[in-house]
């Protein structure tokens, strides 16, 4: 009688800590874990279930930027944060360079490292820089960078 209970209890332990291990978030959880990656005033505007992750969407109308956050429905962890804003960094004039924008990049993000810029055109009227960087948090980060301002635009970060 006692092996029985034994065997019982230890089966119920490790099917509930399978089951905590394991456990999926819902909608709300991944609504508050994704407030946390963006601006406080940010609202929300959309939610969504798409296969492994939520894609939780908000807007911060003072910046005039969208943010997209994409949570892991199995564990909640943040997989990747873009950033859009109403604002094209792409222009017909170039006045900064390489190491501008690489000054610009370590002032928003100092801990950046293995930083690549390269210079786009398409045509005479949409010049813009694109750099790629990592840093502690994101392994890898995708941004769009004005060649007239260094102002950082679009951007795709991946979490570690």
């Amino acid at each position: 009688m006692l092996k029985k209970y034994l065997v019982g209890a230890i089966a119920l332990a490790t099917l509930s800590f399978a089951s905590s291990a394991f456990a999926a978030v819902n909608a709300e959880q991944a609504l508050q874990i994704a407030r946390k990656e963006v601006p406080a005033e940010s609202v929300v505007f959309g939610l969504k279930e798409e296969g492994p992750k939520f894609v939780v969407n908000f807007r911060d109308n003072a910046l005039f930027r969208d943010y997209d956050v994409d949570v892991a429905v199995a564990d909640g962890k943040v997989l990747a944060l873009e950033i859009k804003g109403s604002n094209f960094v792409g222009s017909t004039m170039c006045t900064k360079t390489e190491a501008d924008v690489k000054n610009a990049i370590l002032a928003a993000y100092p801990d950046a490292k293995d930083i690549a810029v390269s210079f786009n055109q398409q045509g005479e009227n949409n010049k813009v820089y694109t750099a790629t960087f990592n840093t502690a948090k994101f392994s890898s980060v995708d941004v769009e960078v004005s060649p007239v301002t260094c102002a950082l635009g679009k951007c795709k970060m991946i979490y570690r």
